[in-house]
């Protein structure tokens, strides 16, 4: 099937639309919401690292991991606490994931479908207050030595102000409302998943070698002092420089059930053989983008531990990598797009992402685990591209007026 004609079945897909019809917005300046998107994911990424490491540090008895250990015997009692403190590691990793991922599944839905009648504006400035809480709260950890659970709440606060669910829906709605339905918002929507894996790159490389050259404890509380620098200037931003986009609606209510009830709503309108098309989008979305975060949480752990050993450095091209294939996949969807349809695009990025994954698991048992281990990164480069096509995808599946609504369900 051709790109073209795909897109009119998809677009025949949408919902009912809205009694008025919503035209696209002009915003201020050509340039909308990557900056948000650059400094935030660049604050983020530089303190993810740091935070896995400093965990270990903190449980290895104010050690890091080096490469001496991996010519430890596997009986040998350091190699034994060795492992311990790997285990331990990923659990508190999990623990805060846990404490930021369920908070987030309730506070989305309302953000999303509350964004279509108090402004666009709700989901971006909601999780960046959230996002500034738990930088603050995991750097006066850092700075004061403070008991790890602290990193809960922290957590905890990330994820009853939206997580980044709800920052994730609040660009895309925000894309929607000043793009017209097609490949120009596929590509616009590409451009700033972009902008987020320009951000990977200095920001693992940064964090590495600020780690690597003042070394800790300094190496672990600056670059949290930076980055939440950053977010104070997103906030900033985002309250004064972007305009909204979706008007405040005449007796809407800022607590209200009927924000929930709308999703179950929007689903229903949706004529029953196309919802299955949807409901298979959502699916996809889901398993891609849930692999792509699962994989990102533990890669850390075990590449610090053997027979890896990496060290920051080290991991911080690692996260150079894996942030070039957002890149790479802004490439693939311009010139792959000439000749392959959404769904097909779709299919080559979820075909990267397996072989990558598959050589990943594979490098242990090689002579060379680093060089594998760069090549199966390599091979993963378009493994981004169906994430940014799925929300295209969903976007054109509904009206301007349920931008906020239909993304949340994700």
């Amino acid at each position: 099937m051709s790109a073209e004609k795909e897109e009119v079945e998809v677009i025949g897909t949408a919902a009912p639309p809205a009694d008025h019809v919503s035209t696209r917005v002009k915003p201020y300046c050509p340039v909308t919401i990557e900056p948000i998107v650059f400094f935030l994911i660049l604050s983020v990424v530089m303190v993810l690292p740091l935070q896995q490491q400093y965990i270990y540090y903190r449980l290895g008895n104010n050690t890091l991991p080096s490469t001496s250990g991996c010519d430890v015997n596997a009986s040998h009692p350091a190699s034994k606490e060795s492992k311990k403190v790997q285990e331990e590691s990923a659990d508190w990793l999990t623990y805060i994931r846990f404490s930021i991922t369920f908070p987030s599944l309730l506070a989305v839905l309302v953000l999303g479908s509350l964004s279509d009648r108090l402004g666009r504006k709700v989901t971006l400035i909601a999780p960046l207050i959230g996002t500034l809480a738990w930088l603050l709260l995991s750097a006066f950890v850092v700075y004061l030595d403070l008991p790890l659970p602290i990193f809960l709440v922290g957590g905890l606060m990330f994820g009853v102000m939206g997580g980044s669910a709800s920052f994730i829906t609040g660009c895309v709605s925000y894309i929607a409302d000043i793009t017209d339905e097609g490949k120009s918002r596929d590509v616009r929507l590409a451009i700033v998943t972009s902008a987020a894996g320009l951000a990977l790159i200095p920001a693992v490389l940064v964090g590495g070698y600020w780690l690597k050259g003042v070394g800790p404890p300094l190496g672990f509380q600056e670059p949290y002092w930076f980055a939440v620098g950053l977010m104070v200037f997103c906030l900033l931003y985002a309250l004064f420089a972007l305009k909204e986009t979706r008007p405040k609606q005449p007796g809407s209510k800022i607590c209200s059930l009927s924000y929930i009830k709308n999703i179950v709503t929007l689903v229903k309108r949706v004529r029953k053989p196309q919802r299955w098309i949807m409901a298979t989008v959502v699916l996809v979305y889901f398993l891609a983008h849930s692999v792509q975060e699962s994989v990102s949480g533990v890669r850390t752990i075990i590449l610090l531990s053997p027979p890896y050993c990496w060290d920051p450095v080290l991991l911080g091209f690692q996260g150079a990598v894996v942030g070039s294939a957002y890149v790479m996949s802004v490439v693939g969807i311009k010139v792959l797009g000439r000749w392959l349809s959404s769904y097909g695009l779709v299919q080559v990025g979820c075909f990267a992402a397996i072989s990558g994954l598959v050589l990943q698991a594979l490098a242990v048992y090689t002579s060379d685990r680093t060089l594998t281990f760069f090549i199966a990164l390599s091979l993963s480069c378009l493994q981004t591209m169906p994430s940014p096509i799925l929300l295209a995808v969903l976007s054109r599946m509904v009206s301007r007026d349920d931008q906020g609504t239909i993304c949340p369900g994700v």
